[in-house]
């Protein structure tokens, strides 16, 4: 059978041409929205496929999911980036899921985080669940001193990797309260409060990136130290 393609309605009447394919998440022929702004990515539940590039227009700014959005993202080849300073995904509601994969031939659809501001994360997660089948997590540009990580996980939230592959960002993980250095969130992953990160397949890259966590001895005394790509959060 041939590709069926549609036309719908959607929020603010917006026009969307839809086809029907495969998802690798779902395990089924879905229907795919076809994604074609250039300043905003996908928010609200739905399978949809990318057919431009995202530039995020803000810096700072962020996509983030309301409470209960489930979204499949087929990247295809194409890019989101972030600006300086921004969580490209950030998932801080209940019961939010991001699945990302590629179905592009070369596989190099791309979520990139920049900047050297506050923040700099392709992924970070509060609550939920994330899913990587393809297509490429890239913070080697994101060299904020405060948080500069591919992916953030905070307390009981989850993330599978099937596939696809992380690149580390170079974030020394400091971040200054009061005149004083503590670490913050740095590296490849970030895992903290009891995150949990399940790797089936795909590759990690390590980045230049050292988590420099303090600590007081029994005296009370600081000692400091570095850890390396896997940075969890003291």
């Amino acid at each position: 059978a041939g590709e069926v393609t549609h036309i719908f309605i959607y929020e603010r009447s917006n026009y969307m041409r839809t086809h029907e394919a495969e998802c690798e998440h779902c395990g089924k022929v879905v229907e795919w929205s076809e994604w074609t702004k250039t300043d905003a990515a996908p928010s609200m539940t739905g399978h949809y496929q990318l057919m431009n590039d995202i530039q995020i227009p803000t810096n700072g700014s962020q996509i983030s999911l309301a409470e209960d959005q489930k979204i499949c993202l087929d990247l295809n080849g194409k890019r989101i980036d972030g600006r300086n300073g921004s969580r490209v995904y950030s998932m801080h509601n209940p019961g939010t899921e991001l699945a990302i994969m590629d179905t592009s031939e070369e596989k190099t659809g791309t979520i990139a985080a920049h900047g050297q501001g506050d923040q700099g994360m392709c992924v970070w997660l509060r609550y939920g669940v994330v899913y990587l089948y393809d297509g490429i997590l890239d913070a080697s540009d994101a060299s904020s001193i405060k948080n500069g990580t591919a992916v953030a996980l905070q307390a009981n939230t989850f993330m599978y990797m099937h596939g696809g592959q992380i690149i580390g960002g170079t974030s020394k993980a400091l971040k200054q309260e009061n005149g004083k250095y503590t670490n913050g969130l740095g590296g490849t992953l970030a895992i903290a409060n009891k995150g949990k990160f399940v790797m089936n397949d795909g590759v990690i890259h390590d980045g230049e990136a050292k988590a420099i966590v303090t600590k007081r001895d029994a005296k009370g005394q600081p000692s400091t130290y570095e850890r390396g790509h896997f940075a969890e959060s003291m």
